[in-house]
C-alpha cells in the first residue's frame, strides 16, 4: 500500500489514506507511462477526485528520523503523522515543536532538546534515576533544562525453584497439603 497525507491550509496532516499498490500500477489508473507525470501526480488527482479541493503528499511508513527502516531510500523525513507539519520548502513532514526550547535537527528531522542530558545513571537499592527534559526550569536557568527523576525499583519476587504454572497450583490445591512459599 502507499500511504498519502492530506494536508490543511498551513500544511498540517489531517489525515493518512492508503491507496491499493496494484491500483497504482494498473495503467488505467496511472497513465504515467504516456505522459511525463509521476505516479505521486496521479494518485493525488484520484484523491482530489474523491475528496474536492484537498492538497495530498505522498508518504512513506518506513521512513522515521529520516532513514529508510528496511534499508532502502528514507522519503521525506518521516511518515506523515497526524496534527504532523508537512515542510513544503525542504519536502519533509516532522512533528510539531514539543517544547519551546527545542530545535529541528535537519539531519534527522526530529525534535531534539537545546543541549544533550547529562550521561550519569544512577541507581540505588529503592529507585532507578533518570534525566528528564523540564521546560520550566530551563525558561529559569538556560544551562539547568535537564532534571532528575526517579521511579522505585518493583519488588523482586524469588521462589524456591521455578514457580508453578497455572496447572500446577490447580493440582495443588485439589489434591494435596504441599505449598508454596514466597521468600522475601
Amino acid at each position: 500500500m502507499s500511504h498519502y497525507a492530506q494536508l490543511d491550509e498551513n500544511n498540517i496532516v489531517i489525515q493518512v489514506l492508503s491507496i491499493n499498490e496494484e491500483k497504482e500500477k494498473d495503467n488505467r489508473f496511472f497513465l504515467f507511462r504516456l505522459s511525463k507525470k509521476s505516479p505521486e501526480y496521479f494518485a493525488v488527482k484520484f484523491l482530489q477526485k474523491l475528496f474536492p479541493n484537498t492538497k495530498w503528499k505522498k508518504t512513506c511508513k518506513e521512513t522515521l528520523h529520516n532513514e529508510h527502516l528496511s534499508g532502502g531510500i528514507p522519503f521525506r523525513g518521516n511518515y506523515a503523522a497526524v496534527g504532523g507539519i508537512y515542510d513544503e520548502k525542504n519536502d519533509v513532514f516532522y512533528l510539531q515543536k514539543p517544547e519551546l526550547s527545542f530545535v529541528l535537527d535537519e539531519n534527522t528531522w526530529n525534535w531534539k532538546e537545546p543541549y544533550q542530558s547529562p550521561s550519569d545513571k544512577l541507581e540505588d537499592e529503592k529507585n532507578y534515576y533518570f534525566w528528564q527534559w523540564s521546560e520550566e526550569s530551563y525558561n529559569k536557568n538556560k544551562e539547568n533544562g535537564w532534571v532528575i527523576k526517579s521511579i522505585e525499583k518493583p519488588p523482586i519476587i524469588e521462589w524456591e525453584g521455578c514457580p508453578p504454572t497455572e496447572d500446577e497450583l490447580k493440582l495443588m490445591n485439589e489434591s494435596s497439603d504441599d505449598h508454596w512459599e514466597i521468600i522475601k
